[in-house]
């Protein structure tokens, strides 16, 4: 069965929220700051600069995306090398038939040389 990735935007709610949750989880913990990087040097940076990657939701939104489409290019990657080896499987199945064809004949013409 192939699986045919679609973009991100189109999936609905349902294929999105497990990819979501992976995400959720993964930020779970991991403290993003609100403000930018240059506001370090000025020393006015408290704990309220700094909140829960994971209660962001477009943080969330981003990783789950990065999520699927990994994990689509991991999918169409493993789809593309079945079709090889099933394909060398097939190129396999045809030689061994070819040598058993081969090998009947050589017999048959050593038991009509007896």
């Amino acid at each position: 069965m192939k699986i045919k990735a679609r973009p991100w935007n189109e999936l609905g709610d349902r294929v999105r929220a497990p990819y979501l949750q992976a995400a959720h989880q993964a930020l779970e913990g991991l403290l993003y700051c609100k403000r930018v990087w240059e506001a370090w040097g000025v020393g006015t940076m408290g704990e309220e600069d700094f909140v829960d990657a994971s209660a962001e939701e477009d943080i969330v939104a981003s990783v789950g995306q990065i999520i699927y489409e990994t994990a689509m290019r991991v999918t169409s990657r493993c789809q593309q090398e079945q079709r090889r080896l099933e394909a060398e499987n097939a190129d396999l199945k045809r030689r061994v038939r070819q040598m058993e064809q081969a090998i009947f004949r050589y017999k048959e013409r050593s038991a009509r040389r007896r």
